[in-house]
């Protein structure tokens, strides 16, 4: 925590350097190894031989943390591997003194390895390590009644300073030399919080070479790489090793499990390398004890592989990102962290069926807007902000009114507020010619345009009364944003009418009936958002192609009409609830604190609507409904080897 506090905040972003508080670390050593031996333990409890074989198994574990910054993983595991040691030796010696402790001590710094990127950190990890021993043996010493001081240092943990992606890890481990006497090796740790989007190219290209030029590898996150690494070491370490067993556990931003990133990573995971989840927690906030955290929600995965995974399934959820976790056993953990069948969903750019209504993208000005208020605060170009700017430019030029239309992006559409924009398709030469206000607005766009870096957007220059992107529909449409807060139960969508035009912040569904607006609007389409789509920290991120077209809707041609009206009648509740309430916005209406509970009624009712239609009963589970829908995208479109035709359940084990 020191170390992270002196740290630079730039060099610290760049390299992806945030330490793990020690409760997060038991989070992953738990379910790992930890929780294994203390039920070992216990159970060797007035047995001899049982006490004897499990003082000799934890000389012969293994552990290696592939990113291990100043040392936090290694250190929890080896102190928490000496308590147990120590707790049985104090059994076995029955409370007598003991001349030599020296030679009961099997456990050493030395079964553990890591590797550090920075030098500094690499250092104190090595230090860190010998206290950590220190203090172990002060321990020791008091619980078995003779001191003990380990000197001169003899043995040290393996700690390299180099880059873990260019590092043979097998090699570091020394597994060709020592896998003969090893048990179990351990693959553990915090690999660096670096986007996508934040990574430099020499970076992208470690992620690109080590996932062989994968379709959409360049999507991942940093932490992929270390990710795969792992299941080729465990693998390779199955085939070369078989009496090794081997298993990981990586705390990682959420975004790997949610959204786009799932498919390059999770196909090549369970796909290639036939690994298998074992045990996972699921969202929760990013905590430590030093200033400057992360401002990220994670996950824990353990995996390994799937020939020597135990049977049980621990799957850990938060009811919130900042509450404690709650423990479900589990019969399988697939990709998305959740107990139901091992489906990867791919985008898709059309639903799989015919009659389901098209989502396009809003409308994208590319005008300049958002660069040319920091240059000049209060004045845009084709969009207008604020009330002052809308009245400035009306009594300079009233004629200007006819080519305004309300603006309605994602938070506007979701807290309210009023922007408006210039809409400029129709507009004739001459009216333009009378509004030099408006030209002024417009040469601004053209020049913004004209200097872009992208071809593209250089070529609308010469239209710079027009969006770039224009989708705007004749009728009325249904608006679903992009980015929502998780603390909804329900993704408040809605209609609007042609008169107020939307930017790209939100989807549309033009001309979308009440079957359809029912349809996204029910419990089971928010299961599957909450499973599927994308997050932003822990909001949930709305796509065509990845939430709505993979979507498995209900074949409206497969209904009876009573089935279809029964969807329509509450989706006109919902909207009839939402306008007893005009003076309240939308965030305001599904608050789950203050939801009316006419509204909550009518959404309960389309649940129960919706639900009917996919034969479950009333009152199902979110789980339940994930399961449903995974195993009818399934059906639609397998993903995995595995998938090659529907399977009727699956055995505890997973295979």
């Amino acid at each position: 925590s020191m170390f992270q506090a002196v740290m630079d905040r730039t060099e610290r972003r760049e390299l992806g350097a945030h330490y793990t508080s020690e409760a997060n670390i038991l989070k992953a050593l738990g379910p790992l190894f930890l929780d294994e031996l203390h039920a070992m333990r216990e159970a060797a409890r007035g047995s001899k031989a049982r006490l004897q074989n499990f003082l000799d198994l934890l000389p012969r574990l293994r552990f290696l943390d592939p990113a291990c910054g100043s040392g936090n993983f290694l250190l929890l595991a080896y102190r928490e591997l000496r308590r147990l040691e120590l707790d049985a030796l104090a059994e076995q010696q029955g409370g007598q003194q003991v001349l030599d402790v020296a030679h009961l001590i099997r456990v050493s710094v030395g079964q553990f390895y890591g590797i550090e990127y920075d030098e500094f950190p690499a250092q104190i990890a090595r230090v860190a390590m010998w206290l950590a021993d220190h203090q172990a043996n002060i321990e020791a010493s008091r619980t078995l009644g003779q001191n003990f001081v380990n000197l001169p240092l003899t043995q040290a943990a393996h700690i390299r300073h180099g880059d873990a992606l260019e590092t043979d890890w097998a090699e570091h481990l020394e597994l060709e030399r020592d896998a003969p006497a090893l048990a179990r090796l351990y693959i553990v740790g915090n690999p660096p919080f670096i986007g996508s989007s934040l990574m430099t190219p020499e970076q992208r290209q470690q992620l690109i070479d080590i996932f062989q030029n994968a379709q959409e590898a360049g999507k991942l996150d940093y932490v992929a790489a270390w990710y795969l690494k792992a299941a080729k070491l465990m693998q390779a370490s199955a085939r070369e090793f078989p009496n090794v067993q081997t298993a990981a556990a990586l705390v990682s931003t959420n975004s790997i499990t949610q959204g786009e990133q799932v498919a390059p990573l999770w196909g090549a995971m369970l796909r290639d390398y036939h690994m298998t989840i074992t045990s996972a927690h699921q969202t929760f906030k990013w905590s430590n004890d030093a200033p400057g955290q992360a401002a990220v929600h994670c996950v824990i995965v353990q995996f390994q592989p799937e020939a020597s995974a135990p049977k049980a399934r621990r799957l850990f959820s938060y009811s919130h990102p900042k509450a404690l976790p709650v423990e479900h056993p589990a019969t399988f953990i697939n990709a998305y962290l959740t107990d139901a069948p091992d489906v990867i969903v791919s985008k898709r750019r059309q639903p799989f069926l015919n009659n389901v209504q098209q989502v396009v993208y809003g409308n994208k000005p590319v005008d300049g807007t958002r660069e040319q208020l920091k240059k000049t605060p209060g004045e845009g170009n084709l969009i207008i902000s604020t009330q002052d700017e809308l009245d400035a430019l009306l009594q300079a030029e009233p004629g200007a009114r006819k080519f305004i239309k309300p603006l309605v992006g994602a938070e506007d559409f979701l807290q309210g507020g009023g922007r408006w924009v210039l809409w400029l398709p129709d507009a004739e030469p001459h009216e333009l010619a009378k509004l030099p206000k408006v030209r002024e607005r417009m040469q601004r766009v053209k020049d913004f345009r004209a200097a872009s870096q992208k071809a593209q957007t250089r070529e609308w220059a010469s239209r710079a009364g027009e969006f770039v992107e224009n989708r705007h529909p004749s009728g009325k449409y249904v608006v679903i944003p992009a980015h929502t807060s998780e603390n909804r139960d329900y993704v408040p969508f809605g209609y609007l009418n042609p008169e107020t035009v939307v930017n790209n912040s939100v989807f549309i569904v033009p001309d979308a009936d009440l079957f359809t607006f029912g349809i996204i609007s029910s419990a089971a389409h928010m299961a599957w958002l909450h499973a599927i789509g994308g997050r932003i920290k822990s909001d949930y991120r709305y796509s065509s192609d990845l939430v709505y077209n993979t979507f498995p809707w209900p074949n409206r041609a497969e209904l009876k009409p009573a089935q279809v009206q029964a969807v329509e009648r509450a989706s006109q509740e919902v909207l009839d609830a939402r306008a007893d309430h005009p003076g309240s916005t939308l965030a305001q209406l599904y608050d789950p604190l203050t939801m009316p509970r006419r509204l909550r009624n009518a959404h309960n009712a389309l649940d129960r609507a919706v639900d009917a239609l996919y034969g479950l009963k009333a009152g199902s589970t979110e789980a339940q409904r994930l399961t449903l829908l995974l195993t009818r995208y399934q059906e639609l479109a397998p993903t995995l080897a595995s998938q090659t035709k529907p399977q009727k359940k699956r055995t505890p084990s997973g295979k």
